[in-house]
Order: C-alpha cells, then sequence, then structure tokens
C-alpha cells in the first residue's frame, strides 16, 4: 500500500500508473461497492497531481465482466 509500488509511466503526453498485487477482502468489497455503484467519482493522487473523475457505466460493466470471471475460475467474492 505505498507509493513507490506503483510503477508510472509517462508517454505521448499522458501519464500512467501500474500496481500490481494480490487482492485483499477489502480490495475486493471496494470493487465491487465501485462497480455497482449509481455514481461513483474516484480520486486520482500522483506525487504532483489530484484528478477527480466518474467512473462510467461501461467501466462499471468491465469490472462487473473480470469479478464474474474471477468467481467463475474458483475466486471468492
Amino acid at each position: 500500500n505505498k507509493y513507490g509500488e506503483i510503477k508510472t509511466d509517462s508517454k505521448g503526453g499522458g501519464i500512467k500508473e501500474c500496481l500490481d498485487r494480490g487482492t485483499s477482502k477489502e480490495d475486493l468489497n471496494i470493487i465491487k461497492a465501485i462497480a455497482n455503484g449509481d455514481m461513483v467519482k474516484i480520486r486520482h493522487i500522483g506525487n504532483k497531481y489530484v484528478k477527480d473523475r466518474i467512473i462510467s457505466n461501461k467501466e462499471k460493466i468491465a469490472i462487473k465482466t473480470v469479478l464474474d470471471a474471477f468467481e467463475a475460475l474458483g475466486g471468492k467474492l
């Protein structure tokens, strides 16, 4: 849960940040809440910048698809 775990890359005028790690039960609860929320706003916090944005319905559907696949492969929600 440290900022140093995040890998940052800037290409094409944008910034991309990635984090690859296992998911805890708390993480899954947050992901499910995002997927099922009516209007979900998330905040991206970087070293220098902060940006808020709304999660689109298309993104929520994609998250639900990943959660369904996770469960189908034996993962427990």
